[in-house]
């Protein structure tokens, strides 16, 4: 153990566990990337004022080096969705110092063996665990011996345990008898329940005095044995007996205090041990000689009683669980019935409280029963901790599509990136429970409130806080979505009818083709604006063809005239669908909006590209979004107001049906002479439709043309496609 092979830099995060050598040339054989779940034990032993680490890989781990990802400079800040990051969280510069590696554990000699994982996996450029298990870099078991700075080395140990702790249970799914929790875990719970515990260690003795057994890494707490010894024991609760909280009226609160100065410290009845005091809030006013302070559970808890007499609404986690251990003697709906019953006599809004945070206490038994919730939230909020990051920036993180808003797809995948093996139903339940609105999707402000930790800001000896003040460095990801069902429907979507597939005989009964535009409609002119040039927007009218009822036209976006004359006809063209097999006399069925919404869809949203405002004038351009890859738009839109228009306005077509279009863009106007964000109008397709882009210089592709004159539905359709189903 006296030879050193290298020194370096540790990295240990969520995800990985890192070395790299000072010098990366010439030492890049002692290279050592692994990922977190490999860790299957850790030991320190103190050497002065120095630590040696052993970090015991479980057998069949993998080298993550990889010639193609940088591990440390694996980020990208482009506006690709689709680009999937990883973070790195370097808790110590410290020079570390590799010492021998057991030659048994590595398989042969040290040097020839890191040599041949080294080249095995980087010559082969692999990116997945998968791929590289498949490979030649497959190991036995192994053991990483490090030395360094004592504190640095306790940090980065205390900070893997935990790491080997989650990783370690056999699942964190509430509906089993194995669950098992760590001791980090288990004290975040406690911290939710309203349970004061001043550090681990504290929790530990605890634990011990309820003859609970722990770990050695912290881990194999049994989730159902804990909520039993909870809720027979009032450990961690303890309330005193004989203790009462009395709501007074001002005018015998002043009765009260007359009478603790007139009996100067003595007790408040001459021979009894009564003792009292007055408190507004959590402020202590005055009290008798021999008072003594109630234990904080039971003040908070207190607190919490005295706002649901009070009619409140609005509780944190915390004190709701506070709430139901007060009043979990009462049956579900007797509490329901006199909290309406006092409500009812309160001059104030009659809010649902279905919709809001007490809920759980009129439809929940006892606050044990959200400890598996709570479970699942205290891993999210110390994973992310773990991960360098604070909540904004997890939330950034997740929030693939920039919207600040979290949909079930994005919360899967974020917490699948942080390490947590959920199913969907899990994430569904969490979703419910952060929103506070009921829609199915979650906002910053349910996100901070469901995962944020006042306590922990305030507690400054925290043993996360402490582990934090380490060098620590967050880089900004960006994370994939995993597909799954989502909650919230687009309220404007709900009553637009879809099939559920098209067959492949239907669409090849259909055929596609441009049409001119019959009509017009005009929508803004450059009348009252500045600008040097004259310009017309205009819509087109799809008026119905009484006398062809097996067509159906579509509009794919608005036009532009550099008059305030309506556009040619010639030069304005839409999409017309025929069904050839059917009749002109009898209406279509194959071409009614259910059918329609499932192959020519209706955007899911909008996004404003541009805006003129002049006194009198007002124009805004917007593009619609596709609902999926599946999909493309041809055009743009215009409105006179700063609202989104209505997503049925437009349609968008089959990516099959399109290639890139061949037109070099043309310009029909620009807003020069006129003030504000400069803007330009071009022509990009052989359809005419108007696209405005910000500047005067053409915009950015890719555009698109239908790929034939004339052609069948069946054609290039993706089968399969939902029109309702965003893809992220």
């Amino acid at each position: 153990g006296q030879l050193v092979l290298t020194t370096g830099q540790l990295t240990v995060s969520a995800s990985l566990v890192l070395f790299e050598p000072e010098n990366h040339k010439k030492n890049a054989r002692f290279n050592f990337c692994v990922d977190t779940r490999d860790v299957m034990k850790l030991h320190t032993k103190g050497m002065g004022t120095r630590t040696m680490l052993q970090i015991h890989l479980r057998e069949g781990w993998v080298s993550r080096l990889n010639e193609a990802v940088n591990i440390t400079a694996d980020v990208d800040d482009s506006d690709d969705d689709q680009t999937s990051m990883m973070t790195s969280m370097t808790n110590t510069n410290q020079s570390m110092s590799t010492m021998t590696q057991a030659t048994s554990a590595m398989g042969g000699d040290e040097r020839s063996s890191m040599h041949s994982l080294h080249r095995a996996s980087i010559t082969r450029g692999v990116d997945s665990i998968t791929q590289i298990k498949a490979l030649e870099g497959i190991h036995n078991a192994g053991v990483l011996v490090l030395t360094g700075g004592s504190n640095a080395m306790q940090n980065l140990a205390e900070h893997l345990q935990s790491l080997v702790g989650w990783y370690n249970k056999e699942k964190l799914h509430s509906d089993s008898e194995n669950d098992k929790l760590t001791i980090v875990e288990l004290r975040e719970m406690l911290r939710a329940l309203g349970m004061f515990v001043s550090s681990e260690n504290d929790l530990k003795a605890r634990l011990e005095d309820l003859k609970v057994q722990v770990g050695p890494d912290g881990g194999g707490l049994d989730l159902q044995k804990i909520t039993r010894v909870l809720v027979g024991s009032n450990h961690f609760n303890k309330v005193q007996h004989g203790r009462f909280f009395v709501a007074t009226s001002l005018r015998e609160a002043e009765a009260l205090r007359g009478c603790i100065h007139l009996r100067k410290g003595r007790p408040l009845v001459d021979g009894k041990t009564a003792e009292i005091a007055l408190r507004v809030g959590d402020t202590l006013i005055d009290s008798t000689g021999g008072y003594m302070q109630a234990d904080t559970y039971q003040a908070r808890q207190a607190r919490q009683m005295f706002k649901f007499f009070n009619s409140d609404l609005d509780y944190e986690d915390a004190e709701v669980s506070l709430l139901l251990s007060g009043v979990k003697i009462n049956e579900i709906k007797a509490r329901e019935t006199w909290w309406e019953e006092i409500r009812s006599v309160r001059r104030r809004t009659k809010k649902d409280w279905k919709t809001s945070s007490i809920s759980p206490v009129f439809t929940t038994w006892d606050e044990y029963i959200l400890l598996a919730q709570r479970a699942v939230l205290a891993t999210v909020r110390l994973l992310i901790r773990v991960n360098g990051m604070r909540l904004l920036d997890a939330f950034r993180a997740f929030d693939s599509n920039h919207d600040g808003i979290l949909m079930c797809s994005e919360l899967y995948g974020g917490l699948e990136w942080l390490g947590m093996q959920l199913q969907p139903k899990d994430i569904h339940e969490i979703v419910r429970y952060m929103d506070k609105t009921g829609e199915g999707r979650v906002r910053w402000e349910d996100f901070e409130k469901a995962l944020g930790d006042p306590e922990l800001e305030e507690n400054l000896e925290d043993d996360w806080d402490t582990e934090q003040k380490t060098a620590t460095k967050f880089i900004r990801v960006r994370i994939k979505p995993k597909i799954m069902e989502e909650l919230w429907v687009d309220p404007r979507l709900k009553d637009i009818k879809v099939v559920d597939d098209i067959p492949m005989e239907v669409l090849s009964e259909i055929k596609i083709k441009p049409k001119n535009v019959p009509n017009f409609k005009k929508i803004w002119d450059s009348k009252l604006t500045l600008a040097r040039r004259k310009i017309s927007i205009w819509m087109p009218v799809l008026e119905k063809i009484t006398y062809k009822r097996n067509k159906m036209r579509l509009c794919l976006g608005h036009y532009a005239q550099t008059s305030y004359s309506k556009p040619s006809k010639a030069h304005s063209h839409l999409i017309e669908l025929t069904d050839v097999a059917s009749t002109r006399i009898l209406k279509s069925k194959n071409l009614d909006d259910a059918h329609l919404n499932r192959l020519v869809p209706h955007p899911i949203r909008y996004k404003q590209v541009w805006s003129k405002t002049d006194k009198g004038s007002h124009l805004y351009a917007w593009k619609p979004i596709p609902p999926n890859k599946n999909y493309v738009s041809l055009g743009q839109i215009c409105t006179t107001v700063n609202e989104e228009p209505h997503l049925t306005e437009v349609r968008c077509v089959p990516v099959g049906w399109v290639i890139n279009s061949m037109v070099t863009p043309k310009k029909v106007w620009d807003d020069a002479g006129t003030g504000g964000k400069r803007g330009s109008a071009w022509v990009v397709n052989s359809f005419g439709t108007i696209i405005f882009t910000e500047g005067h210089n053409p915009p950015a592709g890719p555009f698109f043309d239908l790929k034939l004159k004339r052609f069948f539905a069946s054609e290039g359709y993706t089968k399969g496609a939902h029109s309702l189903k965003p893809d992220f």
